[in-house]
């Protein structure tokens, strides 16, 4: 079966808004392998046009129901521009934009410099606002700076306060110190005094206040009267692990960047014979796509969806909002388990 024939038999299994049925019976039905079908899905998924949620399943978001007609690329008036639908706290931003907007805007998702720097040119001239939460270079030449700084409409950063040019247009964002604090509070509780807090912390995340993160740790442990240590685990994450805990007595006070590596740290230490809970506390500054074991800070990415939604339909109505940047504070959890 052809890609295309594929793609489009898997939108139109369902009607716009529900969801599809398991990868078990898409498979079945469409008489095609497993591989097959999850390479169409992810595709499908970096084009906007369904919407994974964890633990739910993915729905079908090329477009709205509408008794209107649906609105065509050229005569859309906004866009939303997001790295990848598949990321929960990005799909919770998608969601929060999508309970509170008419029909008829654009989506678009990408998981390359390149492609976003393509979407970001298309849409040039043909919106009135985007809505961005962009993805980091490391080539100038696929920096979209360029283009936005020209960009012929209004523009609304999403979630990084720290990658939100204010002075091209607007920002909703995450409040960052709020989380922090949260976390430290937290911590501050449980840690022993003279005991080391180390932050384990990795660059490449795509959410770019890791580097800020870096920065406003070893501040506020400071001001708490914690000593701690920084670790980059960037790259080689457990062998790193393995080598700094192997033979460690004293139970282990950690911070790590993101839930994904505050995981891999339980993991290894299990591994290791240092027991969660018992000889370590870990708390996680960001929910990233696993399954978050610890104690974290929880981005509260819907309500930055939909303040970017409502500030995108004040801007339409030509009204002048009264802030630049919109920040949004967000919560802590502890799971039951931890």
């Amino acid at each position: 079966m052809k890609w295309k024939k594929l793609e489009e038999k898997i939108l139109s299994s369902v009607h716009n808004g529900e969801m599809l049925p398991p990868e078990r019976k898409l498979c079945q039905d469409l008489s095609v392998s497993r591989t097959t079908l999850r390479k169409t899905l992810q595709f499908l998924t970096t084009q906007g046009k369904i919407h994974k949620l964890q633990g739910r399943g993915s729905f079908v978001i090329s477009k709205k129901k509408s008794s209107s007609p649906a609105i065509s690329f050229p005569t859309a008036r906004a866009a939303i521009c997001i790295p990848s639908f598949i990321a929960p706290f990005l799909a919770k931003t998608f969601s929060g934009w999508d309970d509170h907007m008419p029909s008829g805007y654009i989506t678009h998702g990408f998981i390359q410099p390149y492609q976003q720097l393509d979407i970001l040119r298309v849409l040039n001239g043909k919106v009135e606002v985007l809505a961005l939460d962009f993805l980091p270079w490391t080539r100038k030449v696929l920096s979209p700076m360029p283009i936005l700084e020209n960009f012929q409409g209004k523009v609304i950063f999403l979630l990084d306060r720290h990658c939100a040019y204010t002075d091209l247009g607007f920002a909703v964002v995450n409040d960052e110190q709020t989380g922090i604090r949260l976390a430290m509070d937290h911590v501050s509780g449980q840690i022993d005094k003279g005991s080391m807090l180390y932050y384990f912390h990795r660059r490449s995340v795509p959410y770019q206040s890791n580097s800020v993160r870096l920065e406003l740790v070893p501040k506020f442990a400071g001001e708490y009267g914690i000593r701690c240590e920084t670790v980059n685990m960037t790259f080689r994450i457990r062998q790193k692990l393995r080598s700094m805990l192997s033979g460690k007595r004293k139970h282990i006070f950690a911070l790590c960047s993101d839930s994904k590596l505050a995981n891999d740290l339980i993991t290894v230490c299990g591994e290791l014979g240092i027991r969660y809970g018992d000889d370590l506390t870990v708390v996680s500054l960001f929910e990233t796509g696993s399954t978050v074991k610890v104690p974290h800070v929880a981005v509260d990415s819907y309500s930055i969806g939909q303040k970017a939604a409502e500030l995108t339909l004040d801007l339409l109505e030509g009204k002048e909002p009264e802030a630049k940047t919109i920040i949004i504070p967000p919560g802590f959890n502890i799971p039951k388990t931890a």
